[in-house]
């Protein structure tokens, strides 16, 4: 494979041994930043710089966010997406910040699990009236809590302050649970039997659905978690940045392998920009002299006698 293009990675600092030995092979330049190095500023231009490098720079940049710095990673890519290719684009990572905001853009095109966000200590009533008891709540930092009697949900509740969103969907039991992973090039996946991971190859339903979500959300790659309930599929939870131990232990599948692959088809060559650069302005130069020669032809025509 011919090296192309720079690349920037921006993600948890665990994810730098993961991905920098194939990306390092496959690209001129390969550069991982942990985002809490990356300083955002505001001036006559917004910059997002890191050390010596300016993320605007490069060809490409893979963003991973986890279930902390949803802000920062929307304002990021609001900054490059004017620059340069991103992996999603912002208005797409804005739904990220809140599970029911991103579930609710994509129900338009497929079928999603029941959620709700509640942004108030006071909601108590609404989730016990609303939802069954047992419900999971998942707090802004993106840990799930298992409540299972009201007394407990008020007291989880209570230590977040009106403004906070913390989202809740009742548990599913005996779920048949798949975990995928799609990309342009790529549909993948297994499914959870208990606490065994089972490779599977995905049914033209789960591929449909899973087409449908990356082109409402425009992002290259994305991990979707399907629950199946009542022979039908829905969409559960939707990443970013996918376990890829365990699809390569499950499915023997590299998908940073196959991440890094399909970037650097997405970035044109520099040689190949100018030869067709090159190209270009012969076939122009050569119209404008067809045109010169047209010109002189027509004014030696003689009107006949």
């Amino acid at each position: 494979m011919v090296k192309r293009g720079r690349v920037a990675i921006v993600g948890s600092k665990t994810l730098e041994k993961v991905l920098m030995p194939e990306f390092s092979k496959t690209f001129l330049s390969a550069v991982f930043f942990d985002p809490n190095t990356i300083k955002l500023t505001a001036g006559k231009e917004l910059t997002a710089t890191s050390n010596k490098f300016n993320l605007i720079n490069f060809d490409y940049v893979l963003l991973l966010p986890d279930d902390s710095n949803k802000e920062f990673y929307y304002t990021l890519a609001k900054i490059l997406e004017k620059h340069t290719k991103v992996s999603i684009p912002s208005d797409s990572l804005f739904g990220f910040w809140n599970r029911p905001i991103l579930l609710s853009k994509i129900s338009k095109a497929v079928p999603v699990r029941r959620t709700a966000a509640i942004s108030q200590n006071a909601a108590a009533d609404y989730i016990k009236n609303d939802f069954k008891l047992p419900v999971i709540l998942t707090t802004p930092g993106g840990k799930r809590v298992y409540v299972s009697n009201e007394e407990t949900l008020r007291n989880v509740l209570s230590l977040f302050s009106a403004g906070h969103l913390v989202s809740v969907h009742e548990p599913i039991k005996k779920a048949e649970v798949h975990v995928t992973f799609f990309s342009e090039n790529s549909s993948i996946g297994y499914y959870r039997v208990g606490d065994k991971r089972v490779p599977n190859n995905l049914n033209s339903n789960l591929v449909e659905m899973g087409k449908r979500v990356r082109k409402v959300l425009n992002a290259d790659f994305l991990s979707i978690l399907f629950v199946k309930i009542d022979g039908n599929y829905y969409v559960s939870t939707i990443k970013l940045n996918p376990r890829f131990d365990l699809f390569n232990k499950v499915l023997g599948k590299d998908l940073v392998r196959i991440m890094a692959s399909e970037i650097s088809n997405k970035i044109v060559a520099p040689d190949a920009v100018a030869v067709a650069d090159g190209f270009i302005k012969k076939l122009v130069r050569g119209m404008e002299k067809f045109g010169e020669w047209i010109g002189n032809e027509i004014s030696n025509i003689r009107p006949s006698k």
